[in-house]
């Protein structure tokens, strides 16, 4: 059973996919002497982040969402729940 992105099987084109989805917009991020997040104004565009976020942890990382984007997301996600633990069962996760 793969436990990690790493462990997925790069056959698989949906395991290839998956990987550069949650991969490529990653970046590390600086504190600013308050402790604030300072995020490159690239990701904040991609993000669509206006003012009200939600910060998640996710595993080893911190996700940043804006949260009228994060609450429609989510609400979509609840509603394939079934259909993505069938897919995700599949490549052994």
């Amino acid at each position: 059973m793969a436990s990690g992105i790493g462990e997925l099987p790069l056959s698989k084109s949906s395991a290839r996919l998956y990987g550069r989805l949650m991969l490529a917009s990653a970046a590390e991020v600086d504190f600013d002497n308050q402790g604030r997040i300072v995020m490159p104004a690239y990701l904040k565009k991609y993000a669509k982040i206006m003012k009200d976020t939600f910060i998640l942890g996710i595993y080893d990382r911190v996700e940043i969402w804006d949260k009228k984007v994060w609450l429609d997301l989510s609400q979509k996600t609840d509603k394939k729940a079934e259909s993505i633990i069938e897919d995700l069962s599949q490549l052994g996760i």
